[in-house]
């Protein structure tokens, strides 16, 4: 104490400077304000029995500093929190207090009320109302040892957050439920209409609500469910506060943007602080599965696998949420899915229905498909283990050229504890679906009966496959040890590619690579550019060559020391640098080989094919072993398609001796006797010496016409004519052999003589018919016929020798 100054008159008189109370009975000094003024009142018997005055400039109890003045009927409190004037009267056992002026600091409020107490029963009662510049009421407050009533009326309001703030330092009650009504629920203003509190002491002098009631409006209130989750936006709410329920009911309501005005929301059991919490249900035909939704399950824990970026949903979403931390918060939910477009690979959902029980998620028949894929499944997923499965029956999994499977039940693993990842047992297949789709695989051979492009290549192994996609659209692949058996064969090998390949495929197109580096694929729009080297190419169908690379795509082709295999021939040509474009029904091809040149062009309805400057190594490669020494060719074809063309070859300078036709007809002269004068030491050592050689030929169809044959060679001419069936495998040609070089030439020395039997061409011939098969045709003389001309030939050189004396 300081300056204390103390008199006794009638009553007792007390002034200080300063009074502090170091202790105030059952450890005061931790007590409310709002308990310290309580004992006060309850001491204003007290106080009138023995005060005259009691008047204390800094008075210190309870952790509260404040100064205060009693003098009889007039009472005053102030400090920083509280400024108190009352009139006080003492009728019998009665003391009357008139507030006269209050103000609340922490409030920025004033008071004003009556303050009875009823001594003799320990009653108290305050009357009275309460203005600030965010809360106006009225108020009616009474108690007794037992009892606690409070009731409040017309509450105007418009930030209540200090209300609750003041309340929940002076009154015990429940933290999240002054959390849900001061911060979480936030609106324009507040009216209540009223609002009754009744409380009853129990055992050890604890109180329990026995009835609390009210009910009132809020405006624009929004209602704040967690931390970076969008709100619900409420434009009018009325409360009602019954049976320790308090009811949100509104007509209209929001989330995110999105219509929830069939959604509940309530507080229960308020009184019984035990099993207090709130219930949220959100019901809507607007709701979508999308980020706003997810952020509010995962407030709670809830991750769901299913997003959607457009589409109808029909969500009945309910959270309980109890206050006491001891109880599990409570989920469930129904979405009924209908025409939705998913983000997970851009699925479309036509009908389904997702079931939430806390962490038990169920999809039940979902009806999917996307570009690649048509199902149905039925999954479990707990959310708790982030684990699940889904069994499934693929109407048709299709990847255009890569894969076309139809008609298969499978079940598919799922665990989303870290990435979300898939795994289907059967297939020996683990993909990644975190970040679009990402798997390795060591067994893709089993899918070939399912992939067009794995049959067309005749994949024969594929050591590993690792694909990666982000929007399952673009993608990049890598094939490692792979072995291909199809129309590219290395140079080495006898029918097989063996190599690791790169596939990238992106918005600019798709490339193609290997680690050789002899093969580069470039597809972009419909231009497909392919780059090749030291790699030979089997052509199966020129005819169809066109629709084989299909005739959408505009192909330029670059090749480097390719070598061509004809398959309908058995025969191959090797170029140095070969190009070729295909532009719907025309391709060109252009190619060279040392000095040699090769042309071809084929449209619509004209086909045209120029070899140039053929040395005899061409010619002996593409027939696989030595038919030619030494000389020069040419080809010429000119047509409407290969099934009708004409063509011609030319040959200067060369010898022919490794053709089965050349080497049977030397087989069949030496066997003839009446033909040995043909058996020059040129045509049977060398071979056949020619000159200069042109043979015209047409097709038409699956038959060639030679239409004309004709070898100037060194010792025997070869004239002839005649006709190839390719379907029935049959050939039929007139050859004439003229004698010109050798023989001859001794007779032509005799005058007259050599008139006589040479003629005027100075020549012996014979003809020969060759017929029978491609592979085994068989030769004959024409011996009988000769026999019968050979008098009129005779007759016919001797009427012509005058002619021919003086040559």
């Amino acid at each position: 104490m300081q300056e204390l100054y103390i008199k006794l008159d009638k009553r007792l008189i007390i002034r200080a400077k300063k009074i502090n109370i170091l202790d105030f009975g059952n450890n005061t000094s931790n007590e409310s304000f709002a308990k310290v003024l309580l004992s006060y009142m309850k001491e204003l018997e007290n106080a009138f029995l023995f005060l005259q005055e009691f008047s204390v400039d800094n008075f210190k109890i309870a952790n509260e500093n404040f100064k205060i003045v009693f003098k009889r009927s007039e009472i005053l409190l102030e400090n920083e929190k509280l400024s108190l004037k009352l009139d006080v009267s003492k009728i019998d056992n009665n003391i009357l207090a008139y507030i006269k002026e209050a103000n609340i600091t922490e409030l920025n409020a004033s008071l004003n009320a009556f303050l009875y107490i009823n001594t003799d029963e320990n009653l108290y009662d305050i009357n009275g109302s309460l203005l600030s510049e965010s809360i106006k009421l009225d108020f009616n407050t009474s108690f007794d040892d037992n009892n606690i009533f409070v009731n409040l009326k017309d509450i105007n309001a418009s930030d209540i957050k200090d209300v609750f703030d003041l309340v929940s330092k002076n009154i015990e009650l429940d933290e999240d439920l002054l959390l849900w009504l001061g911060k979480k629920a936030v609106p324009k203003n507040y009216y209540i209409d009223e609002f009754t509190l009744k409380m009853q002491r129990k055992l050890f002098k604890a109180f329990e609500i026995k009835e609390l009631s009210g009910f009132g409006v809020a405006n624009d209130l929004t209602l704040l469910l967690n931390d970076g989750v969008d709100e619900i936006f409420i434009p009018k709410l009325d409360l009602n506060l019954s049976k320790e329920k308090l009811d949100f009911y509104f007509e209209k309501a929001y989330f995110a943007g999105k219509d929830i005005s069939k959604s509940k929301v309530y507080i229960y059991d308020i009184a019984n602080p035990k099993k207090i919490g709130i219930n949220i249900r959100l019901l809507s035909n607007d709701l979508s599965l999308d980020s706003k939704v997810h952020k509010l399950l995962n407030s709670y824990k809830i991750s769901l696998p299913l997003s959607q970026k457009s589409g109808f949903v029909k969500s009945d979403l309910s959270i309980n949420i109890p206050f006491q931390a001891k109880y599990k918060n409570d989920f469930k939910g129904v979405f009924e899915l209908k025409n939705v477009q998913s983000t997970l690979a851009d699925f479309f959902v036509k009908e389904g229905t997702v079931v939430l029980d806390n962490t038990n998620l169920k999809l039940k028949s979902f009806a999917v498909f996307n570009s690649f894929l048509n199902a149905n499944f039925n999954s479990n997923i707990n959310l708790a283990s982030k684990s699940g499965t889904f069994n499934t029956y693929i109407n048709r999994l299709h990847f255009d050229n890569l894969l076309d499977l139809m008609d298969e039940n499978v079940s598919i693993n799922l665990d989303f504890s870290n990435d979300l990842m898939l795994g289907i047992k059967e297939w020996d297949l683990d993909l990644n679906l975190s970040k679009g789709i990402e798997f390795y695989s060591k067994n893709i051979l089993k899918f070939k009966k399912y992939s067009p492009i794995m049959q067309d290549l005749n994949v024969s192994k594929i050591g590993l496959l690792h694909l990666k996609s982000q929007d399952f659209n673009n993608f990049s692949v890598s094939l490692k040890d792979s072995v291909f058996t199809n129309d590219f064969i290395e140079l080495n090998s006898s029918n097989t590619i063996k190599d690791n390949f790169y596939i990238e495929k992106s918005p600019k197109g798709m490339k193609i690579r290997n680690d050789k580096k002899n093969i580069e694929l470039d597809l972009y729009d419909k231009n497909l550019s392919l780059q090749l080297k030291d790699i030979n190419f089997v052509l199966k169908d020129v005819e169809n060559l066109n629709s084989a690379f299909n005739n959408n795509l505009n192909i330029n082709l670059n090749a480097n020391n390719l070598g061509l295999i004809l398959a309908d021939f058995n025969k191959s040509l090797k170029f140095d640098k070969l190009f070729a474009s295909v532009n719907g029904d025309l391709m060109r091809i252009n190619a060279s080989k040392n000095a040699s040149s090769f042309d071809f062009y084929k449209g619509k309805n004209k086909l045209l094919l120029q070899a140039k400057n053929i040395n005899d190594k061409i010619v002996n490669e593409f027939f696989s072993k030595d038919v030619v020494k030494d000389g020069k060719f040419s080809l010429n074809i000119e047509g409407s398609s290969t099934r009708d063309f004409n063509g011609s070859i030319v040959l200067e300078k060369t010898y022919i001796k490794g053709l089965t036709f050349h080497n049977q007809l030397i087989s069949f002269i030496d066997t003839v006797p009446s033909l040995v004068l043909f058996k020059t030491p040129t045509f049977n050592k060398e071979g056949l010496g020619i000159q200069k050689g042109l043979v015209l030929f047409d097709k038409k169809n699956t038959d060639i016409n030679i239409t004309s044959l004709a070898l100037d060679g060194d010792s025997v001419d070869v004239l002839g004519f005649g006709a190839i069936d390719l379907k029935k495998d049959r050939l039929r040609v007139e050859l004439e052999l003229k004698i010109l070089k050798s023989a001859s030439q001794i007779i032509s020395k005799i005058p007259i003589l050599n008139q006589v039997i040479l003629g005027k061409d100075m020549s012996i011939s014979t003809a020969i018919l060759v017929e029978g098969s491609l592979q085994e045709p068989k030769f004959s003389t024409q011996i009988f016929k000769e026999t019968i001309k050979l008098p009129f030939n005779l007759i016919k050189n001797i009427i012509e020798i005058p002619s021919t004396w003086f040559k």
